[in-house]
């Protein structure tokens, strides 16, 4: 159960921070690199389009030996980039 202070300011104040917190928390839990059938997945795309989108230079990516890594939240700021043009 929540409580709050009544000071609708302050509430939302210390939303944003609760916000952040649990935003840093699930980062340091994430993996740094993803691979392309996971990038696939939360896109909802087929691995092979992901790494077509890559060679294209449409998503970011980094190679690591013969794989193709994805940093998941460069990859999310791309998608967010595009929706918004």
């Amino acid at each position: 159960m929540f409580t709050t202070t009544g000071n609708a300011g302050l509430d939302a104040f210390a939303d944003a921070i609760a916000d952040r917190v649990m935003e840093r928390i699930r980062a340091a839990q994430e993996p740094a690199f993803i691979d392309a059938r996971e990038c696939g997945r939360r896109l909802g795309r087929s691995r092979r389009s992901v790494l077509e989108l890559a060679a294209k230079g449409v998503l970011p990516s980094h190679r690591q030996g013969r794989r193709v890594m994805f940093k998941w939240r460069d990859v999310e700021r791309t998608v967010e980039a595009e929706k918004a043009k």
